[in-house]
C-alpha cells in the first residue's frame, strides 16, 4: 500500500537525510531553460546562468552531465531486464531507463526500481533516473522521489 506524505521543501541535503523511499523533494520551482542532474539535485540552466537547484549560483565550467554514475549497462531480453548479468525484472512494462541500481520500469503512471519498488506514483510531464531516485518534472517544478537503501 502506498502512503502519501507531504512533500519536502528546503535545503536538499538536510531535507534528503530526513527522507525515506518514496518522499519527494522539490529541487527547483520556476523558469528554465534546460536542466541536468547532479548528485545532489539538478543543475538549472536559466539564460546565462546556472545554478544548483535554483539556488547556488554556479560558473558554466560546472555545467555536466553525470551520467557517469550508470557504471552498469541494463540489457532487455524480451519482457526481461538483466543488470550486470542479474535478472532484475520480468514482465509487463510501458518504459524502461537504466538507473544506478538498476533499471526504472514505468507501468501506468507508476515509476518502479527493478519492477518491485514503488519510487513514484501520479502524473508528470518527464522524468529521469538519478543516483538518488528518479526527477520527476512537473510544468515549471522540478522533484526527487527519493530511493534509499534501508540499513
Amino acid at each position: 500500500m502506498l502512503m502519501y506524505r507531504k512533500p519536502l521543501v528546503g535545503e536538499f541535503s538536510k531535507l534528503f537525510n530526513k527522507a525515506k523511499t518514496g518522499d519527494t523533494i522539490l529541487l527547483y520551482q520556476g523558469l528554465y531553460d534546460e536542466y541536468k542532474m547532479h548528485s545532489q539535485g539538478v543543475i538549472i540552466r536559466r539564460n546565462s546562468m546556472f545554478s544548483l537547484n535554483g539556488q547556488t549560483v554556479l560558473k558554466e565550467r560546472d555545467w555536466y552531465y553525470q551520467d557517469a554514475q550508470l557504471k552498469n549497462s541494463v540489457i532487455r531480453d524480451g519482457d526481461s531486464f538483466f543488470f550486470g548479468g542479474v535478472l532484475l525484472y520480468q514482465g509487463d512494462w510501458d518504459n524502461f531507463k537504466p538507473h544506478p541500481r538498476g533499471v526504472i520500469i514505468k507501468k501506468g503512471q507508476q515509476l518502479l526500481l527493478n519492477g518491485q519498488i514503488l519510487l513514484y506514483e501520479g502524473r508528470w510531464r518527464n522524468w529521469l533516473p538519478h543516483a538518488k531516485g528518479v526527477v520527476i518534472i512537473k510544468n515549471d517544478e522540478i522533484w526527487l522521489a527519493v530511493y534509499k537503501i534501508d540499513h
